[in-house]
Order: structure tokens, then C-alpha cells, then sequence
């Protein structure tokens, strides 16, 4: 296995290879050591920053601020019955649908969804101080804002819109609102107050 000094040559070459080796390596040692110690006085091998310790109780969340319910004023009494309401809400139906969809369940629905808008409208022009007997006057200009602003009935979807935004946001933040709002301050309608 081992070979004897016969079979072993050793030649200049071979011992140069391996004497200067092993001084390359400690020449690189101790450059490399230099240029550590270099980083070191830089700062670029800080070790990480410990993790701050956990307090013993649980941090609670903080409390959201309560969110303000929406503005959507009532009135006790109606300007205009109940009856009288509907009964010009379905003539007005009939008359903006000649000729359209027949669905007696979409005409219900529909005039059910107008009459509670009407109602919240009415509502909030009486509490921001508006004559009730100036609101009744207008009523046949309110209504042509509220329900059909461009002289025909608009989607079922439009009008379950509004009431969704009178329930959300509050009755002076829905679109029919606003129109008759606009109406009234470009003087198409005049209101004492």
C-alpha cells in the first residue's frame, strides 16, 4: 500500500507545490482577517437587534371610533296620505308605462320602493326647514325628480338604490335628494322656508 523510497520520486517541482501552498493559505488568512477587522469597524456585520420583550398582558385593540348611524328624518304625520300617495303613485306608473312591461309584480314592487323614497324626501325638506305647504305645492315637480328625472320610469334596480342610500348614508346623501336640492338652489323650484 505504501509506496517505498525507490517507487517515490521527489523532485523540486513537487516540493515547491507543496511548501508554498500551505504559505499562500496562511498569506490569505491573515489578509482576510485584515479586511474582517475593516468591516468590523464599519458596522457591517452588526448582529440584528434583539426583539423588544412582549408585555405580560395582551395589548387590547383600541376602540374604533362608534360609527355615526345615518341621518334619515320621519315625520309623524305624512304631508300627503298614505291613500292619496299611492293612488298618484300608480297613475303615474301607468301612465310613464304605456305601452311597457305589464308585470303586475314589478309594478308593486316598484311603486312600493317610490312611496317609501317619497316619504324620506318629504321628510328631510320639512326637518332642514322648508314650508310644508311650499312642499305640497311643488309635489308634482318633486316627484318628477325623484322618480323619473328624464320623463320615463327608470329600473327597479335604480330605485332600490335609492332607498339602499337613504338606509346607508342617510337621506341627504341619496341621489334623489341632491336633485331636488339642485332644483331648488337653481330656482326650478321655489320653497319658503
Amino acid at each position: 500500500m505504501f509506496l517505498s523510497s525507490e517507487e517515490f520520486e521527489f523532485d523540486t517541482k513537487t516540493a515547491f507545490f507543496f511548501v508554498l501552498i500551505p504559505l499562500l493559505s496562511l498569506d490569505y488568512a491573515a489578509h482576510m482577517s485584515s479586511v474582517i477587522l475593516d468591516c468590523d469597524g464599519l458596522h457591517a456585520f452588526s448582529p440584528p437587534p434583539t426583539p423588544a420583550p412582549l408585555p405580560e398582558d395582551p395589548l387590547t385593540p383600541p376602540e374604533a371610533p362608534p360609527v355615526p348611524q345615518p341621518v334619515i328624518p320621519q315625520l309623524e304625520v305624512p304631508l300627503i296620505g298614505d291613500t292619496s300617495r299611492i293612488r298618484v303613485l300608480y297613475d303615474r306608473y301607468l301612465f310613464l308605462n304605456f305601452g311597457g312591461d305589464d308585470n303586475l309584480r314589478r309594478m308593486v314592487d316598484m311603486i312600493d320602493v317610490q312611496f317609501i323614497v317619497e316619504r324620506h324626501i318629504e321628510a328631510a325638506l320639512v326637518d332642514d326647514g322648508y314650508s310644508p305647504n311650499s312642499i305640497i305645492a311643488e309635489y308634482r315637480s318633486i316627484r318628477g325628480l325623484i322618480h323619473s328625472p328624464r320623463g320615463r320610469l327608470m329600473t327597479q334596480t335604480t330605485y332600490n338604490s335609492y332607498l339602499t342610500q337613504i338606509m346607508r348614508e342617510g337621506t341627504r346623501e341619496s341621489v334623489p335628494y341632491r336633485r331636488v336640492i339642485t332644483a331648488i338652489r337653481r330656482l326650478y323650484l321655489s320653497f319658503e322656508r
